[in-house]
C-alpha cells in the first residue's frame, strides 16, 4: 500500500476508537473555519497578585489521552475519559513553608539549613462525572487548554504537588481551584470577581448622590431631601453610611 494510504488508514482507525469530541484533528481535513476543540467551560484560579481569576472558553485535554487518578477511596489507579467530566474540584490537602537544606559535606549525613525558605503544597482532586459518580485522589500532571471567544489560547496545569520559589509565601502560589463545564450562555458556577472599575462605580455614584442631595437641601430647598436637624434638637449624629 502507498505510504500516504497507510497514514490515512492509521488516522481513520485512531479516530474510530475515540468519541467525536476527543478524536484528533485530521491532517487531511478540508480548509475553512476551524472548530475549537473541547467543550465550553471555566477554570477558577486562586492565589497570586490577582487573588482570584476566571478563564472561560473551550476547554480541552490532550487528544486521546485518559486522565489517571490515584483514587484514595478505591485504592487503585482510575482512568477517566475527559468527555465524561462535568466538574473538577481541587482542595488544599496540606501546605507548609519549607526550609532549604544541603548536606554538610560529601559522605556526611548531617544537614545544614541554607536560610532560604519556599512554599510547598499538595492538592486533592474530586472529579464529578456525568452519571453523578465522584472520584477523589491525586492526579498525575495534566494540562488543560483554554481557547476563549476571541481565539486566544492559554494553558493551566492540574498537579498534585506544587513548590514555589524561594522567598515566596503560600499566598503567592497560583493554583486551579475548580474546573466546570457549562452552557455558553450561562456564567461559571461561582461568583465572579468584579473589576476595579466596576467596584469604584457604585461608590462614586453614591458619593455623587450624597453631594447633590446636600446641595439641594442647602441651596434649593428640595423637599425630597430632609433638612438637617438643628444642632440643639438633634439626638444623635447621622451615621454617614451609604447603601
Amino acid at each position: 500500500m502507498h505510504k500516504g494510504g497507510l497514514l490515512a488508514a492509521a488516522t481513520v482507525s485512531l479516530a474510530a476508537l475515540l468519541p467525536a469530541d476527543e478524536a484528533p484533528p485530521s491532517p487531511f481535513a478540508a480548509g475553512g473555519a476551524r472548530k475549537p476543540a473541547g467543550r465550553w467551560g471555566s477554570v477558577l484560579l486562586l492565589g497570586g497578585p490577582e487573588e482570584r481569576q476566571t478563564l472561560t472558553g473551550h476547554l480541552s485535554f490532550t487528544n486521546g489521552k485518559l486522565l489517571r487518578l490515584h483514587d484514595i477511596d478505591r485504592k487503585n489507579v482510575t482512568t477517566i475519559r475527559p468527555s465524561l467530566i462535568t466538574a473538577i474540584d481541587v482542595a488544599v490537602e496540606k501546605e507548609s513553608i519549607e526550609d532549604e537544606w544541603t548536606w554538610k559535606e560529601m559522605g556526611n549525613d548531617e544537614k545544614i539549613r541554607t536560610g532560604r525558605t519556599y512554599p510547598d503544597r499538595t492538592y486533592l482532586f474530586t472529579f464529578t462525572l456525568a452519571d453523578g459518580k465522584k472520584h477523589r485522589g491525586h492526579l498525575l500532571g495534566t494540562p488543560v487548554y483554554i481557547e476563549d471567544e476571541s481565539g486566544a489560547a492559554s494553558r493551566v496545569i492540574l498537579r498534585t504537588h506544587q513548590r514555589g520559589d524561594f522567598g515566596k509565601t503560600l499566598k503567592d502560589l497560583v493554583f486551579v481551584a475548580r474546573v466546570a463545564f457549562h452552557d455558553p450562555d450561562s456564567p461559571p458556577p461561582w461568583p465572579l470577581k468584579k473589576k476595579a472599575e466596576e467596584e469604584k462605580a457604585p461608590a462614586q455614584a453614591s458619593a455623587d448622590t450624597g453631594s447633590s442631595g446636600a446641595a439641594g437641601s442647602a441651596g434649593t430647598g428640595d423637599s425630597s431631601v430632609p433638612p438637617a436637624a438643628p444642632a440643639e434638637s438633634a439626638g444623635e449624629k447621622p451615621d454617614g453610611k451609604s447603601d
